[in-house]
């Protein structure tokens, strides 16, 4: 990970020079990793961030938002996917958003996604202008696409410890 680390600054630096040059204006994609402790102990947390993106979206000029896993900490309980849900309708139609699933979100030994499906299920995300494509019918492994000035990003959306399908 030392190795990586250099070059990842140097890219972040480059992208960070090129939109200066060529575009002006700043923009901001927002990353929320590990959820799960607001939606467990703290039910208006995760909601306070997504009404804070809401609020400021003008502002800090925001494209995407990008969570990195971990929405929920026990993915076999409603209770947890319905504070994460009504959370992230604070965005629906307003900034796009995608999510990589984490270990937290499923049962890992069974691969059951049972709730994060009924809760996120692909056509939520099919309704957002940044959409790519997804794996199959459920938002479990998606990609979303969106150009901000000359800059054109891909985010792609792969859960915790993919199967083989998704890697091929």
């Amino acid at each position: 990970m030392k190795a990586l680390t250099p070059i990842l600054f140097l890219a972040t630096l480059l992208v960070h020079v090129h939109a200066e040059l060529q575009d002006p204006a700043p923009f901001t994609i927002v990353v929320m990793p590990d959820t799960q402790k607001y939606v467990e102990f703290y039910p208006r947390g995760l909601a306070n961030q997504t009404e804070w993106i809401r609020k400021n979206r003008d502002i800090l000029n925001c494209k995407f938002v990008i969570h990195e896993g971990d929405i929920v900490q026990n993915p076999g309980k409603p209770e947890e996917w319905v504070i994460a849900d009504a959370a992230f309708k604070n965005l629906d139609g307003v900034v796009p958003y995608g999510f990589t699933l984490g270990n937290h979100d499923m049962d890992v030994e069974k691969r059951d996604k049972t709730l994060y499906r009924e809760t996120f299920p692909l056509t939520r995300f099919q309704s957002m202008p940044t959409f790519g494509g997804s794996q199959n019918a459920f938002a479990d492994n998606t990609f979303h696409t969106f150009e901000v000035g000359s800059l054109k990003f891909l985010v792609v959306c792969v859960e915790f410890s993919p199967d083989d399908a998704c890697l091929t």
